[in-house]
């Protein structure tokens, strides 16, 4: 049987691990976000979003009521802030 001195040995070593990091580095898929990370971007988005219409929006400025276009604002800005997560890279 072949026996590698001490030298060669830590060669060999030291190549296979640097090798194995290369491939576990290469291999591995960008990360993405978890989906409590998708769920708190969209709820940031939409109290963000909720509040600054609700400060703006003093007076009844068309057809539809303060509340009907809070309504609208917070579902645009949820789907907005969850999917802009989600999609990112």
């Amino acid at each position: 049987m072949y026996e590698l001195d001490t030298h060669s040995s830590r060669l060999l070593h030291h190549w296979y691990w640097s090798r194995r990091m290369v491939c576990i580095h290469t291999d591995r898929k960008p990360a993405m976000g978890t989906m409590k990370d998708h769920l708190a971007n969209g709820i940031i988005s939409l109290a963000l979003s909720l509040v600054i219409t609700a400060v703006t929006a003093k007076r009844e400025d068309g057809p539809w009521s303060k509340k009907e276009l809070l309504v609208a604002v917070g579902i645009s800005s949820f789907l907005s802030g969850f999917f802009t997560s989600y999609y990112a890279k």
